[in-house]
């Protein structure tokens, strides 16, 4: 377990090898100024609980075997494009939800594989201003279940991979809504 956070200027790579353990980010945000990616070859899980900061611009999964969970908020900057990528078989697991953003920012969602809900939204409401995109180029879908806020302006699907939306409770935004 990692409590202290993640800074710094350069990519994060982690490597879940374990076959029933689980590598843990708690307490304080990953936020450093580049990407995050899980690989490794484990059966474990890696669970990002303390969150992922404004700095980091995207987020990957890439692994066959060990899943990767965001159970803390995702905080967009004002000024990027936040991507979230899986590109192998594992499950990548959004449960924190997501916060921060304007009006202009876009949070690209790509499954790039073959895995049905490869990226799956649950249990949180997507929360921040701006828009959704699905831009993956894999046969497995994307998932929303967990609520859409009021800050969201559109949900454009521009990939080969499907969007299913299942939630209950798409929020209108104030000037209007574009799925």
């Amino acid at each position: 377990i990692f409590s202290g956070g993640v800074t710094g200027t350069n990519n994060l790579t982690i490597n879940e090898n374990a076959t029933n353990g689980t590598i843990t980010f708690s307490t304080n945000p990953i936020n450093n100024v580049g990407t995050v990616t899980n690989i490794g070859a484990g059966s474990g899980t890696t669970t990002i609980s303390g969150g992922i900061g404004s700095n980091v611009t995207s987020i990957t999964e890439n692994s066959t075997t060990s899943a990767l969970t965001v159970s803390g908020a995702i905080t967009l900057a004002n000024s990027a494009t936040k991507t979230l990528i899986n590109s192998n078989t594992a499950l990548f697991t959004v449960s924190g939800g997501t916060t921060g953003g304007n009006a202009s920012r876009v949070l690209d969602l790509k499954n790039n594989s073959t895995t049905t809900s490869g990226i799956t939204i649950s249990t949180t409401t997507l929360g921040h201003t701006g828009t959704i995109t699905n831009t993956g180029s894999g046969s497995g879908s994307v998932l929303i279940s967990g609520g859409v806020g009021s800050g969201i302006t559109s949900i454009t699907q521009n990939g080969t991979s499907p969007l299913n939306i299942t939630t209950t409770a798409i929020t209108v935004a104030s000037g209007g809504t574009t799925l």
